[in-house]
């Protein structure tokens, strides 16, 4: 007993342990055992089998299964070892061999020194002077970088930690598996807990076995072929022998930007003097005389100055290389390079670009994944970012430098996502309302567009399972002031534009924005909340900002469209709690633009993103959507979209109740039966994800008829809300008892005051809810919620 009450206490001592002497701590242990495992595991061990799903059990587990819940046998069973069916028992048994699991991981982020490394050692082609037995890798962990590209021999098993995006990506993965020869192989997707993989899990038909669409070569995007020209025009005009070049740049051996305006008189020289060159060059693409007539004439008048101006842009393009800053801003092909990418920095790099210690990002990731406080897992080490540097050379050295980028002021409300920039109406102190919705959640803060990230020195730690990563979904926006130029489309009621536009990725830290201070010798901006070591007691006091917004902006190609004339009977403005409703429709409208540009462009959904902007037009508050290439710089999709012809056949007719295709795809009754809201058959996809609770393919296509036909009909006796209003009404007469039918659109509570379930977009002026009043209801709910909701609804008219 002395041995039992010596262990008790020094558990209790341990457990107090993390509080401190001087905190408190008072810890009980009303039991205290402490068995030999291999008690539990013992050949011919009593064990609890559950009947249905199989899971063993060493305990009697209050008679309910750990797994599926189900009833547990009152009687235990014994499994003989040596059967392998209790994986515990095998464990302890003198039968069971010891086995090597080396495991490593293999990403974008991993050192590039370290990386072909590792691709040899998991082929097992080890060196002489290496320990094949140590040194050889059984499991690699792996990201999208080794889904196509890298070869790594064949291979025995995949394990997806979730359902990839699109059926391409899955066959990808999974193919990796079963070459060469491979007499078995198997390949296990683990669906999380999430819409997309839910409904691949229940339907994995598409995924798996949807015929690959047929690949193609674009030569058709007026703006990819501006770039192409504009490229091969600066290699012969740039003299190899004076531009400095340290080839290291992948877009080109252009020079260093400081070294433009030593050669560029030579370019503007050799573009004035070659006309018939650059119209030959011209022709050898494939386009029209008329667009290579015009690409030629702006390449003559407006490309050196295009590139004075981003050589004077050095904190919006910090780039070193002319060659890639000429990319990043979009005047020469980016060719799926990462020029926009950004590095979580655990150490001063030895070079530039540095290829040791650092993990990168694309900037519209980066200010989510690399913000202060979010946890990073690299080679099983746990790395916390903590602040913004930029690394640039000065005098020889590589040296520290402010890693804040672009300074701007920007008004933001996270109620209907409003944004407005400096210069576009903000004022100089905070606001509390938001001059669009009315909403008390807005907010003008300073932001930042970061050159970089850093980590705390000696700060990382081991990775045991846990860490803190917070991926923040920052869709794209648009600012909300007014844009010129949208014409209305003959014979349909919409308003578009097709233009370059810039569009902001923002990261407020759920609405608190960050604080940082500046390190006393180093031009380095912390969160000093994230910090645990040296850094602490390096804190400038004079330097500091509050509530920062990090920020990525672009320009790419954007197509924009409103509708034109908006019926009182319907409501469709930002404004009030119906605003959910508007949002959801012009949402939902979005997406099915989006999906029917991908069908007649013949692209992925992810090529083409897709947001709405609120904006105060006149006297009138209203949303618009937009469609953008997801390209860096844009493919020139949205600006191929953008001509009335094109427009209308891409996005109007698809969608017009006249026997379209993907009209009829929507109301066939397979899908109209099966679909309450959405579902991979019309509106969810991967990209979607964060809004596949909001989006509802009903109300996309009652905005799409509306943007054909301004009197439209929008009622819930249109075929295909006509099933879903009897399921809401049905649904609703049996939450309760008490609660009965009365009509097709109304039932009555047990008190006697009677339901309508109305449109969500119904406006208060609107003779369809005049027409309820004059049955007798006094509430109104609407099918939306009830579908989406029904125990909140319930609620509701209990106490209404």
């Amino acid at each position: 007993m002395g041995g039992l009450k010596k262990g008790k206490d020094h558990a209790c001592s341990l457990i107090a342990r993390p509080y401190g002497p001087r905190q408190g701590c008072a810890v009980r242990l009303r039991q205290f055992a402490l068995q030999d495992f291999r008690h539990f595991c013992q050949v011919n061990a009593p064990l609890w089998q559950c009947s249905r799903c199989k899971t063993i059990h060493l305990q009697p587990s209050v008679g309910v299964c750990t797994n599926c819940r189900d009833f547990l046998p009152s009687k235990p069973v014994s499994l003989d070892q040596s059967t392998d069916q209790d994986y515990y028992s095998f464990l302890v048994s003198t039968g069971v061999q010891p086995f090597r699991l080396h495991c490593e991981e293999l990403t974008g982020q991993t050192d590039k020194e370290e990386s072909p490394r590792r691709q040899r050692l998991f082929q097992g082609l080890a060196y002489e002077n290496e320990n094949c037995l140590v040194e050889e890798i059984d499991l690699l962990s792996v990201t999208t970088t080794m889904e196509a590209g890298v070869d790594i021999g064949a291979l025995h098993a995949i394990l997806l930690g979730n359902v990839p995006p699109q059926r391409f990506n899955y066959q990808q993965r999974v193919g990796r598996a079963g070459r060469r020869g491979s007499g078995i192989s198997v390949a296990l997707t683990v669906a999380r807990d999430r819409s997309h993989d839910e409904q691949h899990f229940s339907d994995p038909g598409h995924i798996t076995s949807d015929p690959p669409p047929t690949p193609y070569l674009d030569m058709r995007r007026e703006k990819i072929v501006r770039r192409m020209l504009n490229k091969e025009v600066l290699r012969r005009a740039i003299p190899s022998d004076n531009t400095g070049e340290t080839r290291d740049s992948v877009h080109g051996e252009f020079g260093e930007v400081r070294n433009w305006n030593s050669i560029r008189d030579k370019v503007q020289d050799w573009i004035s003097t070659h006309p018939a060159e650059i119209q030959r060059l011209a022709g050898r693409l494939s386009l029209g005389d008329q667009e290579q007539k015009a690409i030629v004439q702006e390449l003559t008048n407006k490309l050196v100055s295009q590139i004075d101006e981003v050589v004077r842009k050095n904190d919006e393009y910090p780039q070193p290389f002319l060659s890639e800053r000429l990319a990043n801003a979009g005047y020469l092909p980016m060719f799926g390079f990462p020029t926009r990418m950004r590095n979580l920095y655990q150490r001063r790099p030895q070079s530039l670009p540095s290829q040791e210690g650092v993990i990168d990002r694309e900037i519209d990731l980066a200010i989510g994944e690399f913000a202060p406080g979010s946890e990073i897992v690299k080679d099983k080490t746990v790395f916390t970012s903590v602040g913004l540097v930029h690394y640039q050379w000065d005098k020889g050295r590589i040296m520290a430098a402010d890693g804040k980028g672009v300074e701007r002021r920007l008004g933001h409300c996270a109620a209907c996502g409003a944004l407005k920039f400096t210069g576009q109406g903000i004022p100089s102190q905070p606001c509390e309302i938001c001059e669009i919705c009315g909403s008390d959640d807005y907010s003008v803060i300073t932001t930042w567009q970061p050159l970089g990230f850093t980590t705390e020195p000696y700060q990382e730690r081991d990775y045991n399972g846990n860490f803190d990563w917070v991926p923040r979904a920052l869709r794209a926006r648009l600012g909300s002031d007014h844009i010129p130029g949208l014409e209305l489309l003959d014979g349909a009621n919409i308003r578009w534009l097709a233009n370059d536009q810039d569009v902001t990725s923002l990261n407020d830290n759920d609405g608190k924005g960050f604080d940082f201070k500046q390190l006393k010798n180093k031009p380095i901006w912390v969160a000093t909340d994230c910090l645990e070591g040296i850094w602490k007691n390096d804190i400038s006091v004079e330097r500091s900002y509050r509530g920062v917004g990090l920020v990525s902006t672009k320009k790419t190609d954007v197509l924009l469209m409103r509708i034109h004339e908006i019926p009182t009977r319907l409501r469709l403005d930002p404004r009030g709690d119906q605003g959910v409703y508007a949002r959801a429709a012009y949402y939902s409208w979005g997406h099915l633009m989006r999906k029917a540009a991908c069908d007649f462009l013949d692209i992925e959904p992810s090529e083409l993103a897709v947001n709405i902007r609120p904006l105060n037009e006149g006297n009138t508050t209203l949303y618009e959507i937009f469609l953008m290439d997801t390209l860096d710089n844009g493919a020139g999709y949205c600006q191929y979209l953008g001509d009335p012809v094109r427009l209308r056949k891409a996005l109007l007719e698809p969608l017009a109740e006249s026997g379209a295709r993907f009209y009829e795809r929507l109301i066939r009754s397979d899908h109209l039966d099966k679909c309450d809201s959405t579902c991979n058959e019309c509106l969810r996809d991967y990209e979607s994800s964060d809004l596949h609770g909001l989006l509802d393919w009903r109300l996309g296509l009652d905005l799409a008829r509306l943007s054909i036909d301004s009197n439209a009909t929008i009622a819930l006796d249109q075929p295909y809300w006509k099933g879903l209003t009897e399921k809401a009404v049905s649904g609703l007469a049996n939450l309760d008892p008490g609660i009965r039918q009365v009509e097709n659109q109304i039932v009555k509570l047990p008190n006697g005051k009677r339901v309508g379930v109305v449109h969500p977009l119904w406006s208060e002026v609107s003779h369809e809810l005049e027409t309820l009043k004059g049955k007798g209801v006094t509430l109104f709910q609407s099918v939306f919620d009830i579908i989406r909701r029904p125990g909140w609804i319930l609620a509701r008219i209990s106490g209404g």
